[in-house]
């Protein structure tokens, strides 16, 4: 979810997937919720529907992204930080 490049591939890839039956968006933005609010501590099976949900994948990312860092879960900050530092000193946005 944080990585721009592997968050698009991922979402371009579902979108070519035949569609299976979706959960009811409701209960998918209350995991997505959850997910920010307290760090990957969702079930095998939640996290499941989350990656195989392109809509949630894009909203998880936008609000990650979009969001002050000062909000999130600790996770996330930290999963955050060593993801600008494994960038190429080029493409550190500094956030």
């Amino acid at each position: 979810m944080l990585d721009p490049r592997l968050n698009s591939l991922h979402v371009s890839l579902l979108h070519e997937r035949r569609q299976a039956r979706p959960r009811p968006s409701a209960s998918l933005t209350l995991l997505c919720d959850r997910l920010l609010r307290e760090g990957p501590s969702a079930s095998l099976r939640d996290k499941k529907s989350l990656l195989w949900d392109a809509d949630s994948m894009l909203n998880l990312h936008r609000r990650l992204w979009s969001s002050p860092a000062a909000q999130w879960h600790g996770w996330w900050r930290e999963s955050f930080q060593n993801y600008l530092a494994s960038l190429p000193q080029s493409g550190r946005t500094g956030a």
